[in-house]
């Protein structure tokens, strides 16, 4: 049986943001797959917390550079996969999970790509053109976007939303494509 780790900064809130929709989309598919799911967050338990415990989902309190608290959950949920939640989770927490979970398979959630959304709302808070806005792509020497292909090529796979965003990945940025998969937004059954 397949165990997984969500490790994220936050909460999945699926009732106030896209990225808490995706999030529980994934968890749900995971769940009628049969694999045991357990979700790890650096925020402090609210609301959402019970509601993933209601659905079946063990969580687990865990923030950054908190190593004893990280290997005790790997030891405990012994997941054969991880999935980072954003390449800020990714950035946090992978190199533990590399060191003491090095048999779980690494997978980046992206949500979206982040230098992508931010410089498109850079440009439409500018007043650019629609054609401008769709036409952006970051620079290959923005911050956020080496942050970003820096998770992605420490990562065993990444699910990226959107056609678009794929093919910037691999055809701008040069992204294996073996390292990267389209999971629609919602993630219906696969």
């Amino acid at each position: 049986r397949v165990s997984c780790l969500f490790l994220s900064p936050l909460w999945p809130e699926p009732g106030s943001s896209a990225a808490g929709v995706r999030t529980e989309g994934l968890i749900r598919a995971f769940q009628r797959w049969g694999w045991d799911v357990h979700y790890a967050a650096a925020a402090k338990p609210n609301v959402y917390t019970k509601l993933l415990s209601d659905s079946g989902v063990p969580v687990h309190e865990c923030g950054p550079n908190r190593a004893e608290l990280l290997a005790s959950i790997l030891e405990a949920t012994k997941p054969s996969v991880v999935i980072f939640d954003r390449f800020m989770a990714e950035e946090a927490y992978s190199f533990r999970v590399r060191e003491l979970a090095p048999n779980a398979l690494r997978v980046l959630d992206m949500q979206d790509l982040h230098a992508l959304r931010k410089g498109r709302q850079e440009l439409v808070e500018s007043g650019a053109d629609a054609h401008q806005v769709l036409a952006h792509k970051p620079s290959a020497s923005s911050d956020s976007l080496l942050r970003e292909l820096g998770a992605i090529q420490r990562s065993d796979l990444t699910l990226v939303c959107s056609p678009v965003e794929l093919g910037l990945l691999q055809d701008t940025y040069g992204v294996a494509p073996s390292k990267l998969c389209q999971a629609s937004f919602f993630c219906q059954e696969a």
